[in-house]
């Protein structure tokens, strides 16, 4: 996933046909029109963000109208059975005029439910709040977990996404890969989604700048 700068449309539909072609194509790069290609690298969340008291309202009301149409759980089913086992019994002990305990029956599935509560209250979540979080640490990954993290590189007079100039012989996405190398290091896990630029725009060259090229 990766954006680029535009200098002319029938120019930038060239460059995206041959970006979308499996060879590598051979791009004849013109310093004058000032071609650059980035990547937009993102870290989705990893939590779901906290819910405002409506949403929360709303979810509730949903799990209530979900448990209506739901079938019964394995759970729910064993406790009807145990019911209606341990009712039967009952009558039936009364009927021939037998003292029966059930007892052992009550123990045995008050055992399974008091083993699930205890499961249920043991779980932990995890903390939304990292140490990248208290610490302030702007470079890691492992914070605003329930954010979307967008990736900047600081140079020397402003940040912005990994970039660079079109390369002799690459295409746009091969390009943004080689700066992202290039100003991040090769141990950064990226994973390109596609070939095609997601946005495009142009900016005009000032006559400092065309003086210099």
């Amino acid at each position: 996933m990766f954006t680029c700068r535009r200098v002319s449309s029938a120019f930038l539909q060239r460059l995206i046909c041959r970006s979308q072609s499996t060879g590598t194509p051979n791009v004849s790069v013109d310093p004058a029109q000032h071609i650059f290609s980035a990547a937009c690298v993102q870290r989705f969340p990893l939590l779901g963000r906290v819910k405002t008291d409506l949403e929360v309202k709303v979810n509730q009301f949903k799990v209530v109208a979900a448990e209506k149409r739901s079938r019964l759980s394995d759970f729910e089913l064993e406790e009807q059975k145990f019911a209606a086992l341990k009712e039967t019994v009952e009558k039936k002990a009364k009927e021939e005029g037998v003292n029966v305990s059930v007892f052992d029956m009550d123990t045995s599935f008050k055992d399974l439910q008091e083993s699930f509560e205890k499961d249920f209250e043991s779980f932990e979540p995890q903390p939304r709040e990292t140490e990248p979080d208290r610490t302030g640490d702007v470079r890691s990954t492992m914070r605003k977990l329930d954010r979307i993290l967008y990736l900047l590189v600081k140079t020397e007079d402003e940040w912005r996404m990994p970039q660079g100039g079109l390369m002799e012989g690459m295409n746009l996405c091969q390009t943004a890969q080689e700066q992202l190398t290039k100003l991040c290091g090769a141990d950064l896990s990226v994973q390109f989604i596609s070939n095609t630029p997601v946005a495009c725009h142009s900016l005009p060259i000032n006559k400092r700048s065309k003086a210099s090229h």
